[in-house]
This record gives C-alpha cells, sequence and structure tokens, in this order.
C-alpha cells in the first residue's frame, strides 16, 4: 500500500475528506500519480493531471475502502509520530522509542494522543495498522500475510483488532469487496 498525503489546494477538493481514508486506485489514477511524480513537468500539465486525480480519487465513493476514519493530530511531534508508524505499520516500537526518536519525552506524547485524538497511544497504533491492512487485503495478499506485514503479533490478534474497528473479519471484508 503506497500512502499519498494531499495538502495546500488539492487537499481543499470539494469531495476531499477531512479525515485520511483508504482509496482503491483505478489505473488511470495509478498512471497519473506517476506523471505526477515527473518533477520536469510544466505548471499547466501538473495542474491537468490534478484535476484528472482529483476526479478520480475523491468523486468516485465506489473506490474508497471504508472504515472509520483516522484520527489525525495537529501537533507536528505527533504528526512526525504518525508519519514514521504510516511509513513502517509492522514497527514494533514502543511509544518511548518513538518520543525519543522525535524528540519528546512519552508522557508528552501520551498527553497530546489522548487530548488531540481522544485515544490511547495502542489503540491510534491498531487502527492506523489495521486501516494500512486495507491496501494489502486489496491487493490480494492472503490474512496471515497482512497480519505479519502490518506488524500484528499473530493472524488471530489481526482478525480480533480487525473485526473490533470493521465490524467484520478480514475474509469477510474481503469478499464484499469483492463482490459486484
Amino acid at each position: 500500500m503506497t500512502t499519498f498525503l494531499f495538502s495546500g489546494d488539492f487537499a481543499a477538493a470539494p469531495d476531499c475528506p477531512e479525515q485520511p481514508a483508504a482509496v482503491q486506485l483505478t489505473p488511470l489514477a495509478q498512471n497519473t500519480l506517476l506523471a505526477l511524480d515527473d518533477s520536469n513537468r510544466h505548471h499547466e500539465q501538473r495542474w491537468a493531471l490534478e484535476c484528472v486525480l482529483q476526479q478520480e480519487i475523491f468523486n468516485v465513493e465506489s473506490h474508497r475502502q471504508g472504515g472509520p476514519p483516522l484520527p489525525t493530530p495537529n501537533d507536528p511531534r505527533l504528526l512526525a509520530m504518525l508519519d514514521l508508524m504510516l511509513r513502517d505499520p509492522a514497527s514494533q516500537h514502543q511509544l518511548g522509542e518513538l518520543a525519543r526518536h522525535i524528540g519528546a519525552t512519552e508522557r508528552i506524547l501520551q498527553r497530546l494522543i489522548s487530548s488531540e485524538l481522544a485515544v490511547t497511544f495502542t489503540q491510534w497504533r491498531t487502527l492506523i495498522r489495521v486501516l494500512m491492512s486495507l491496501g494489502s487485503l486489496a491487493d490480494g495478499r492472503s490474512v496471515t500475510a497482512t497480519a505479519h506485514r502490518c506488524g500484528f503479533a499473530s493472524t488471530s490478534a489481526y482478525i480480533a483488532a480487525f473485526r473490533r474497528i470493521m465490524h467484520q473479519t478480514p475474509g469477510a471484508y474481503t469478499n464484499a469487496a469483492a463482490s459486484p
């Protein structure tokens, strides 16, 4: 699964979700993202490609993969921590290790997570992992491979977390997504 964070005018699109959301990219959206990665494109070309991408991603509800919104922090320290967790959802780093990595204390991060996100660190990390797993399942990976790829200690722990958050098992989710 690839993660993109949109900002500026792109994030201001009328149908852009306010919270991070998992989406199933169409082939057109995938190729448009590749084209946007070319830094030699002129401003007018980039604008046209961004318009296509906005249409493909934000205006086609059928591509949404579902799941609850991911609480997004405002504090730069929490944003740095979110970035680390999105880059490596399988990381087993504890809050103290992440705190040291971003130059904060564990207690400050606990307070920030609680006040800004209204969840615990463990709940936030589990939600991130389950939402990141949606892309792995959509790519056709098995439930077991997805569980390990997203940092769950076991397949049963992944299924339990997935059921708690998504209100269905990963298998049922995959089957529902595959049916027309």
